[in-house]
């Protein structure tokens, strides 16, 4: 192609990017009517049609689009192959194109199929073809091309594992149907059985450069097939024979085929020669509990089978177990012991019991970091009475290492190990009773017998280094969590005050705590969540920087922040951190590049399919595709969308993003409520967590609300609908070709039966069900003031009622500007000296209602019918006149908490409080704060926090309805 015709195809390209359908569309019609016919601009054509808002064109597009898949000769040039692809790639999720049953799917695959007819022996075509399918996920596609390479291209190997690797995907795939199942799956079967059965049974014999299996990926591939077509009996040959074992020239000792060779020896209830196997590989460990401590990794690595699959093995199998001392030995002789029922099983097999051996493992890896998380699966497993034992002898064995005379440095820190780990016992232990309460006095004891350790090993630890952990933090983090569990059990007879107080005091802990330790994850973690508890969305967004979130982190971990976020500090932060760039001030940039992740990975996913499918990298095929499944359908995904939306609306960017986020496509399309196939991908385990059994997580205490998740998605979303009708995103563009009312009626129905759902109650905040409330009323009003017109005098009149309602309720949570006047001159009025992120969460969601309440009413009254209009004038004018009122209200309400906070002597009371000075009297936690961090720093502290409330008051002020 001329580089002339290359000039203008761009242009089209750079008018459709610019989301500039009209002129796309202009530039190829004014070539065509030149008399320009090539194939590509052809292809263009349909693909620009097939992206327009128009049915028309789209029905336009699709039949040019047939049209080329059907021309003959059959286009072979790849450009405009792959053009056409991706036009029928924007056909609606039926994927059926011109009404005529055939799928796009099936179109693009007759496309590709006549043009390597065209041109058999064109390799790179066929190529082309093989890794658009396989890209797209398209199995039946990738198949036919796999196939038509291996029997085209007899030279090329791994074009043979390309097609048995689309058979077996095909197998597996949900979209396949039953026959195909079968039929893939047995063709998988036979053709890696063909490839197996012709490897050299004599190890000395030079492997074949042909279709046999010669790598530890294509054994890896075969065991998959196998186990998915139930031949596991088969598998325990083929992975004992010399020549494909686990210790043959093709397995070259790989572990994840050891591994899987146990789990088919289990399957398969071969627990001898389980049995034979682990012993084996356990022969060759010498080493004894103190040496290993004295290994570095790489020598521990190569411990001869000193895995911990491998001594499950041994347990599994067997039920006995040998001698040996390493760590994994002794967790091994736990597991088993725990597993054991009665004591008279115990004295048969002559099996220590439980406890002892827990108190063993204390004595030789008790001084270790890893000691708690290592033994207490089985510690939990012990009776109450044996617990308390445990503790008591833990004790002992911390009062015996403290009185040695010859303590050196390592000892010393090996004692601080140790004493952590007592006390991460004694909270779950001793702290936290059976029926689930907490008592007063030994949390309070608790506290202060973490923050007397954490002083004592601050002193054992380098000042001057600066590492990810002091020696002395996790009784730092121990205190924090104690102080929320105070709060908590302090809720029913304190006023929220005081309990704000206690996460002021949890949170200035922390932040002393990473004054020293500056990367302490679970302390930054931990303080991101406090701050938005206390209401510091500003400090939670400083802190949640230090963490260096990013690619599928955004994923996991960037709900500690953005869950509500648009609802507690919506808009940009002023910071003297250098180190935060413009977008990691700003909530709503933050989202959008968190949203940018999931864009970026939609095209990164196929592409690393591809690298392991050219590096012979089978077995992870399936797993690299799966990941790219939850990545697209993961429920922070729809969370970040609906949080970016809101933010913009409250504080809308300069320059407002090309593209919005898409909400509609979770929309269900008739009034039946479905719930969406999302994922949920938060990983709430980062967070440590030393709660006693059976009890919730740490990280449930602190969370902001119920937690968000499918129904909150699904109602949400629905709420973005009928924002997407009354605010329309361009003032300029088109309302949809069906009637508003079809769309205000389906949400409207949708949201009845949604909010009387109970599991929507266990994941929205009574801030947010009362804002779906408003939504749902207003769906109703607009599809009665616009609909029919029997609708408009008994029906319309009653919806539009509602809504009033609505409004005067949420002004009753506000004061009245002028009596709050009146008592403030008489100083009769209660000051408010703190802020909670419930009052930021009621208004930032009610300024937004207010905002969708005036979009409505200016939808309505473009509406060129003035009759109609006419007859609710005065209920129209009421809805306002109440929009106002309650907007007035919100901004007297926060402009009344910041004048609280800036009179004199707002930051010392603070102090006082968190520092337990009440009526010159202190109490103990207070007393051991102070000592902590001393009155300077806590002032400074309070002082931030304060500026933070104003900060996020000043948000709410500056927000205005439109």
């Amino acid at each position: 192609m001329s580089s002339v015709a290359n000039r203008r195809n761009q242009q089209i390209w750079d008018a459709i990017d610019a989301n500039n359908i009209k002129q796309a569309l202009q530039l190829c019609m004014k070539r065509l009517k030149k008399g320009e016919r090539s194939d590509e601009l052809l292809a263009l054509r349909a693909y620009v049609l097939m992206v327009s808002p128009s049915t028309a064109h789209r029905e336009q597009g699709l039949q040019c689009a047939r049209a080329l898949a059907e021309k003959d000769p059959a286009i072979t040039e790849k450009t405009v192959l792959l053009v056409l692809q991706q036009a029928l790639s924007n056909v609606d999720a039926s994927g059926r194109v011109g009404g005529e049953g055939q799928s796009s799917a099936e179109l693009v695959n007759k496309l590709w199929e006549r043009a390597v007819k065209s041109k058999p022996k064109d390799e790179e075509l066929c190529r082309d073809w093989f890794f658009s399918a396989f890209m797209a996920q398209d199995w039946r596609s990738a198949q036919k091309a796999a196939m038509n390479l291996q029997k085209s291209f007899l030279q090329k190997r791994e074009y043979f594992f390309w097609a048995i690797l689309c058979c077996h995907m095909l197998h597996e795939s949900h979209d396949a149907s039953e026959s195909e199942h079968k039929l893939f799956g047995t063709l998988a079967y036979r053709m890696i059985s063909k490839a197996a059965s012709d490897v050299p049974s004599d190890p000395g014999t030079l492997l074949s450069p042909g279709r046999t299996v010669q790598t530890p990926q294509e054994l890896q591939m075969l065991v998959s097939i196998y186990r998915a077509q139930g031949h596991t009996k088969e598998l325990v040959t083929l992975l004992q024979s010399s020549n494909l074992g686990t210790s043959s020239r093709v397995a070259k000792g790989d572990w994840s085929l050891i591994r899987s060779q146990l789990d088919i020896l289990e399957v398969e209830g071969l627990w001898q020669d389980e049995w034979d196997i682990c012993k084996r590989m356990l022969d060759g460990t010498e080493y004894g509990p103190r040496d290993e401590m004295r290994l570095d990794d790489d020598q521990r690595s190569n411990v001869n089978g000193d895995d911990w699959r491998v001594w499950q093995g041994l347990v599994r199998s067997s039920g006995k177990i040998n001698t040996e001392k390493t760590r994994n030995a002794r967790l091994a002789q736990m597991d088993l012991a725990s597993s054991i029922d009665s004591t008279s099983d115990q004295q048969e097999r002559k099996q220590p019991d439980l406890l002892s051996l827990c108190k063993d493992y204390f004595d030789d890896y008790g001084t270790q970091s890893y000691g708690f998380n290592d033994f207490r699966p089985y510690v939990e497993k012990l009776s109450g009475r044996e617990q308390l034992e445990l503790c008591q002898h833990m004790e002992a064995c911390i009062s015996c290492l403290e009185s040695a005379d010859d303590a050196d440095e390592v000892v010393r820190k090996r004692l601080a190990v140790a004493r952590i780990t007592s006390l991460k016992f004694d909270f779950s232990i001793r702290v936290f009773i059976t029926n689930g309460q907490w008592e007063k006095s030994l949390i309070v004891q608790f506290i202060l017998d973490c923050m007397k350790a954490h002083e004592v090993l601050i002193a054992t630890s380098d000042e001057d280094k600066e590492i990810h952990n002091q020696s002395g933090d996790d009784a730092c983090v121990l205190a924090v969590m104690a102080l929320i569990h105070l709060s908590k059990s302090e809720s029913a007879e304190a006023t929220p005050e005081a309990i704000s107080i206690r996460t002021f005091q949890a949170a200035s802990l922390l932040d002393r705590l990473l004054s020293r330790s500056k990367h302490n994850y679970q302390a930054s973690l931990l303080l991101v969540r406090l701050n938005s508890l206390l209401g510091s969305g500003s400090m939670a967004i400083q802190t949640y920087h230090q963490l260096s979130i990013k690619q599928i982190q955004n994923d996991t971990l960037a709900h500690n922040l953005y869950s509500r976020i648009s609802t507690i500090h919506p808009r940009s932060i002023t910071t003297s951190d250098t180190t935060m760039e413009k977008q990691d001030q700003d909530p709503g940039a933050g989202l959008a590049k968190a949203l940018d992740f999931y864009d970026r990975s939609a095209s990164k996913i196929p592409k690393m399919s591809k690298l392991a499918l050219e590096q012979g990298s089978y077995n992870q095929i399936h797993s690299i595709f799966d990941l790219g499944g939850r990545i697209q359908r993961s429920i922070c995904r729809s969370m970040w969308q609906i949080e970016h939306r809101r933010t913009t609306r409250l504080y809308p960017p300069i320059s407002r993003p090309t593209e919005e986020s898409d909400v509609s496509q979770l929309v269900p399309p008739g009034p039946k409520v479905q719930l969406p196939q999302l994922c949920d991908n938060r990983d709430y385990d980062v967070m440590t967590s030393y709660e006693a059994a059976g009890q919730s997580r740490f990280e449930e205490h602190v969370r902001l609300g119920p937690t968000p998740n499918r129904w909150w998605v699904q109602a949400f979303n629905l709420c973005e609908q009928l924002v997407d009708v009354v605010m329309p995103q361009n003032a300029a563009e088109t309302m949809p070709q069906h009637p508003i009312t079809e769309t205000t009626k389906a949400i409207s129905s949708q949201l009845q039966e949604i909010l009387k759902l109970d599991d929507l109650l266990k994941e929205v905040t009574k801030s947010e069900r009362a804002h779906i409330e408003l939504h749902r009323l207003l769906s109703e009003a607009v599809t009665a003031v616009l609909g029919p017109e029997s609708d408009l005098q008994a029906v319309a009149s009653a919806k539009l009622e509602s809504v009033v309602c609505w409004l005067r309720s949420r002004k009753d949570d506000y004061a009245d500007p002028k009596i709050d006047a009146a008592n403030s001159a008489s100083n009769s009025r209660h000051r408010q000296l703190s802020l909670s992120w419930e009052q930021l969460h009621q208004m930032f969601l009610d300024l937004d209602g207010l905002n969708i309440v005036r979009a409505w009413l200016d939808l309505v009254a473009s509406k060129k019918d003035g009759s109609r209009n006419s007859k609710h004038k005065a209920a129209f004018a009421n809805i306002k006149n109440e929009t106002n009122e309650v907007f007035q209200r919100v901004r007297s309400g926060a402009a009344r908490i910041k004048n609280d906070l800036s009179e004199s002597g707002v930051i010392g009371v603070l102090v006082d409080q968190a520092l337990g000075r009440t009526e010159g009297e202190q109490d103990r936690i207070g007393a051991a704060i102070e000592r902590f961090m001393g009155e300077p720093d806590m002032e400074t502290l309070a002082s931030k926090v304060v500026d933070s409330w104003q900060d996020a008051l000043d948000g709410v002020l500056g927000v205005q309805i439109q």
